[in-house]
């Protein structure tokens, strides 16, 4: 009875309908690729966006030192460190701060422009990468901070554009790093070994001198006792 029922609404099925019907479920089934996949895009550049900021950071601390290495690979040029001043951290010139967040963000617009999800990219250094490198008192170091929060639309290409909807949403992310110098860490140490030596130096010195001031008091009390003893002799004489 069932199987009958079936086969006389298959029949009363026309061409038409059938084709509409495929119609709906193919659109409904782009739809749901097209959602997924902008779904998908905003969770990517979320995540594109807080890596970039760390990577960032991290690279352009990790050349602190050194105003002519890049944050890429760390490349310095043939003779760079000829004529370097080992006392530059005594003066107040920035320097180093200034020239860490160029770096920083000349490398995060980099990262950004070849990793995120868009269909338009910004060339050169991008304006939402904002750099900051400072020494933070309570940690005792110098930080470079790098934040970037930028808008994308919701919807890589976008049919409701034609009605003037385009949504959109925000991705942001903030990162900090330790500006580090090899090169100064191990002048500090050698300072530190230097200043020690001389303190023992120094210790050996005074040691030394009290020890020739006991010797100098021993020849001196030995001294007035043999005098002490000639005069006595003269007396009885």
């Amino acid at each position: 009875m069932k199987t009958s029922i079936f086969r006389k609404m298959q029949q009363n099925d026309s061409p038409g309908e059938v084709m509409v019907e495929a119609m709906i479920l193919v659109i409904i089934i782009i739809c749901a690729i097209f959602f997924t996949i902008n779904i998908a895009g905003i969770y990517y550049n979320r995540i594109t966006v807080a890596s970039v900021a760390q990577e960032a950071a991290s690279g352009a601390g990790a050349v602190y030192g050194s105003e002519g290495r890049e944050p890429f690979v760390g490349y310095v040029p043939t003779g760079y460190f000829k004529n370097r001043d080992i006392y530059r951290y005594l003066s107040f010139d920035n320097s180093l701060n200034v020239q860490t967040e160029y770096k920083a963000s000349w490398y995060g617009s980099y990262l950004l422009y070849t990793n995120e999800f868009a269909t338009k990219h910004d060339t050169g250094i991008s304006e939402y990468v904002v750099t900051s490198c400072e020494k933070e008192s309570k940690l005792g170091c110098t930080m470079i901070h790098v934040s970037i929060e930028k808008e994308y639309p919701l919807f890589i290409a976008n049919p409701m554009n034609f009605f003037g909807i385009n949504p959109k949403y925000t991705s942001a992310a903030t990162a900090s790093a330790v500006c580090y110098d090899p090169i100064h860490q191990m002048n500090l140490m050698a300072l530190g070994d230097e200043l020690a030596g001389g303190v023992n130096d120094a210790f050996k010195l005074t040691k030394g001198l009290n020890d020739l001031e006991t010797i100098g008091g021993k020849a001196a009390g030995g001294l007035m006792d043999i005098l002490d003893n000639l005069a006595a002799i003269f007396k009885k004489s």
